[in-house]
């Protein structure tokens, strides 16, 4: 989205241009927007004079944060899209994560596979009840924590809430300037090595998390039997 570019951008030109124009994972992701006051009709959004908006922008680089922050310091209003917003409050907050989680999604989150056909390459979305996606989960995030971090990834245990699942619709249909995503929200758990699921918390989880994809919040457990 191109607020968050716009606000890295204002602080710190270098550093937008940067990501911008980085090829592979970026490592920031960021929330849809949250909004208690508007109307949809087909692809249309009406928000109306006074509505409070909310998006969480999260990101493994401090240098990030820190120029979003240096930015709306200075702002009284931001745009996203059309609509001018005042700049009410906005918080900083880091989580302690550990080596066991359960998350919220508070953005879609994109899992594909690449399918030949015809000499040409197109993307297969995936199903989270399926095994595939359980797998190309994992070695998604494991793929970008290694090229992001420069480090070998440790190892994690995916486990999507198969009854809230199977009990939702979950499958999310977005159009990212004439590309049809399918893309899917629903709150799951990961175990095992603690800084990559941090990463993934962080980063954002599964594809085209610098384009709003796969931002998740985390959903407070019992924790007396871990």
């Amino acid at each position: 989205m191109r607020i968050v570019y716009d606000l890295i951008s204002q602080e710190n030109i270098t550093l937008g241009k940067m990501l911008h124009s980085m090829n592979g994972p970026k490592p920031f992701t960021f929330s849809r927007i949250m909004l208690r006051n508007y109307n949809v009709e087909k692809d249309r959004i009406t928000v109306y004079k006074g509505t409070k908006a909310e998006i969480i922008i999260s990101s493994i680089e401090e240098a990030i944060i820190e120029s979003i922050v240096n930015t709306l310091i200075k702002k009284d209003f931001v745009k996203i899209g059309n609509a001018w917003f005042y700049v009410d409050k906005f918080e900083v907050y880091a989580k302690n994560i550990s080596c066991q989680e359960k998350f919220v999604l508070l953005s879609p989150i994109v899992i594909s596979k690449p399918v030949d056909r015809n000499g040409k390459l197109y993307h297969e979305f995936l199903e989270p009840q399926s095994d595939e996606f359980v797998d190309r989960f994992v070695r998604n995030l494991k793929k970008r924590y290694e090229i992001l971090i420069g480090k070998k990834a440790g190892d994690v245990e995916f486990i999507p809430d198969t009854e809230y699942i199977n009990t939702h619709c979950t499958s999310k249909l977005i159009d990212m300037k004439g590309t049809k995503i399918k893309a899917h929200i629903f709150p799951f758990t990961l175990k095992g090595d603690k800084k990559l699921i941090e990463f993934g918390y962080y980063a954002g989880f599964g594809e085209r998390t610098a384009q709003g994809f796969g931002c998740a919040e985390v959903i407070e457990i019992d924790r007396k039997d871990l």
